[in-house]
């Protein structure tokens, strides 16, 4: 309608600066509230779809008006020569904006269309094909495609872009229905698990929890707590009964030369990493040198002066860690020739004990005196790595110094620096610190030549203090095995064991464990030692108490009740079997509702996404159809005339068969036709019908088309009087 007008309309833009600036925001005006129009029809709110369409409605009449203004400021300073042919440009906008206010009476979206289609009249032929609206305008608002221009599309496409889009409305009402079924049994089973929790004296938090496959607590089977907790009272009785003798005093002695070069090369390591971090953040380094300058004098006996480079320290560094690693293994080759007595003597105690497992003694832990205090069993097949500890001799000669926290482990291992214990296990860690430690670097870089590509599984069990030298050795282990790089996942099963861990450092300790829900503690209802400080053990794990039972684990660590003899190692591991066992078939029960809660989840979020595609598709076949509705008047007049013609056409040609049959039905009431025949006319007869009223379906389908209605409205009616021409011969 406007393309006579569009060369004037070019050069009013170009010469034009503040036309330009306010088309550009009328347009973003208008295609934001166009965009809430349109997400907001979608979702159903009929009530909000009128609000915003008011606004819309109002937003484009003073859109309208003031464009029209501007025109008219415009007018002023251009030349005279252009002055008719703009007066006459206006006149037809003031009428084609009068005729856009007659079609407020269409739906929102046909009535969005023609403003859009309107509004594109006024942007240069240079302009892209889609609404010019700046980027950041669509800020906060579903990103959906601009409208385009119009575009000749055929009214046999119109029809099969409805026929599509009340698809898309059945399969979008179908999919919120089964959308709302899953949120109720969702409901449903979201109750059935919280009673469940309730019950089992769980609170909520630990619904994720039990869903987390990795943690230790929904791995372990029975048979694996059973040879837990014959490993834990094995190496409880040894201790107790000194089946295995001291260790060669040579031994301990070697051990406590690995464990000074291992502190030296950790005081190395974090020198580097001082360095390194200054160098990387820009920061003067003048102090830290000097600092380690110090350091490697009062250490190493080296002396560098001032002027001396970073990389000749740094060189230094690494040339001392290399030949400090070189001394350890000349010192662990001497330990293994002088302790292949003693190995063997405990692999034999062990052996016949194990037997039938497939797990093999790697290492014998002692104390700094030499006696037995713990034992490292290694299955290949599950690339497992169990670590036993002894317990104590005399509860009583170590309960009674269990008050007051001591400020940290000793740092010389380099490990658990930022985890506090009690101090009741200070001396009991470092008496037996270097024995274990020394083994385990041995056994990690042998284990690492073996090039594993599966995490390796570290279980830390023991009985008594046993126990609580698990929780902390283990952790100690896990750093280390993330020191020498290897991928690995801990589980602590402990049996009368005291907690352990100052309270200011149970997140940082049970995050090194991989999180909660690793460690499970059986604890005797009377047994002391359990209740010794337990109001700081692990957090975030589970409690589970029998009726009967005594003991309140505040921080949630999972403790299996025992009521048999307290503090008895053999009552504790067969007693730990029937009541695991038990826990087991509940808590697999509570794990099977938490998996069917979560399933219900996933199937919703995959329908929420399904409804969300399913929206987008019907968007777009909305903006189609807008497309096609501001075309339908003005673009394609033309093809309406061919298209009623087609439409008589086929009118004429039902009427005629409608009237032979007619005279073949009056035909047959003088005539003796067969059963056969007369079935032929009737099923004619009844074709006929169904044509004619799929004729019918689509003329309703395209009189919503308000441009389409002067032609429809009397072939409907003609239509009408066929089928009840259709009807009068069925009589």
């Amino acid at each position: 309608m406007f393309s006579s007008n569009q060369k004037l309309l070019e050069n009013l833009h170009n010469h034009t600066e503040e036309y330009h600036k306010i088309f550009f925001s009328y347009a973003k005006t208008l295609h934001l509230t166009y965009n809430q129009l349109i997400n907001i029809g979608l979702s159903g709110d009929i009530q909000a779809a009128k609000g915003i369409y008011a606004t819309y409605k109002n937003e484009t009449e003073k859109i309208s008006k003031a464009l029209l203004e501007l025109h008219m400021d415009t007018l002023e300073s251009t030349s005279t020569t252009l002055v008719q042919h703009y007066k006459d440009f206006s006149k037809k906008n003031e009428e084609s904006f009068s005729n856009l206010k007659e079609n407020l009476k269409l739906t929102p979206f046909t009535y969005a269309a023609k403003v859009a289609a309107f509004m594109s009249t006024f942007s240069p032929s240079k302009a892209t094909d889609t609404m010019p609206y700046p980027e950041e305008s669509r800020a906060g608002y579903k990103t959906i495609a601009p409208l385009q221009r119009p575009v000749k599309i055929h009214f046999s496409e119109r029809v099969e872009l409805k026929s599509e889009l009340k698809a898309k409305g059945r399969a979008l009402k179908s999919l919120k229905k089964e959308a709302t079924a899953l949120t109720e049994k969702i409901t449903q089973q979201q109750a059935i698990v919280k009673a469940s929790l309730e019950k089992s004296n769980y609170d909520e938090r630990y619904q994720d929890l039990i869903s987390t496959s990795s943690c230790f607590m929904n791995q372990v089977t029975s048979d694996q707590a059973k040879l837990y907790g014959n490993l834990s009272a094995l190496v409880y009785q040894i201790d107790q009964e000194k089946k295995i003798g001291k260790a060669d005093k040579k031994v301990t002695k070697l051990e406590r030369q690995i464990t000074l070069l291992n502190e030296q090369i950790t005081l190395i390591e974090t020198w580097q990493k001082t360095l390194m971090a200054e160098l990387t953040t820009g920061i003067d380094t003048e102090k830290t040198m000097e600092a380690i300058r110090k350091n490697i004098r009062n250490v190493f006996k080296v002396e560098f002066q001032k002027e001396v480079e970073i990389t000749m320290i740094t060189s230094f560094m690494i040339d001392k860690i290399q030949s400090l690693q070189n001394g350890i293994s000349e010192l662990e080759t001497q330990k293994n020739q002088e302790n292949s007595a003693y190995f063997a003597e405990a692999t034999k105690v062990f052996g016949h004990n194990l037997f039938g497992s497939d797990y093999e003694i790697q290492g014998v832990f002692h104390r700094n005196n030499g006696e037995f205090s713990g034992v490292a069993a290694y299955d290949k097949e599950k690339n497992e790595l169990v670590l036993s500890f002894a317990g104590s001799k005399s509860s009583g000669d170590w309960i009674k110094n269990l008050f007051g926290w001591n400020s940290k482990l000793s740092a010389k291992h380099g490990l658990l620096t930022n985890i506090s214990f009690h101090s009741g296990f200070g001396s009991h860690l470092d008496d037996n610190a270097d024995s274990f430690f020394s083994f385990m670097h041995s056994w990690m870089r042998g284990y690492q030549k073996n090039e594993e590509t599966r995490p390796l599984k570290i279980v830390g069990t023991g009985h008594s203090l046993g126990g609580a030298l698990a929780e902390i050795f283990t952790a100690a282990t896990k750093q280390l095995a993330d020191k020498h790089k290897i991928a690995s996942n801990v589980g602590v099963m402990t049996f009368g064991a005291p907690s352990t861990v100052n309270a200011n450092c149970l997140d940082t300790y049970t995050n090194l464990l991989g999180g909660a829900g690793n460690i499970i503690r059986f604890a005797h209802s009377y047994d002391p030692v359990p209740k010794v400080v337990f109001w700081k053990t692990a957090p975030g794990a589970v409690k589970i108490e029998g009726d009967n039972s005594l003991f309140s684990d505040v921080n949630g660590t999972l403790v299996l009740p025992i009521r048999l003899n307290p503090h008895d190692s053999s009552e504790y591991y067969h007693a730990a079997e029937t009541v695991f066992k038990q826990w087991k078939n509940e808590f697999n029960k509570l794990q099977n509702q938490v998996s069917e809660l979560n399933n219900l989840k996933a199937k919703e979020k995959i329908k929420m996404t399904e409804i969300r595609d399913v929206s987008e598709e019907a968007h777009h076949l909305l903006i189609k159809l807008a497309n096609q509705d501001e075309n339908s008047a003005d673009v394609f007049e033309d093809e309406y005339k061919d298209y009623q013609e087609q439409i008589k056409s086929e009118y004429d040609s039902l009427k005629s068969e409608i009237e032979t049959l007619s005279t073949q039905l009056v035909s047959s009431e003088t005539k003796k036709l067969s059963r056969q025949e007369q079935s032929k006319l009737l099923e004619k007869a009844k074709a006929l019908k169904d044509k004619v009223k799929e004729k019918q379906k689509m003329l309703k389908e395209l009189s919503q088309d308000k441009a389409w209605q002067p032609y429809i409205v009397l072939m409907d009616q003609e239509f009408e009087n066929l089928q009840k021409s259709l009807l009068r011969l069925n009589q």
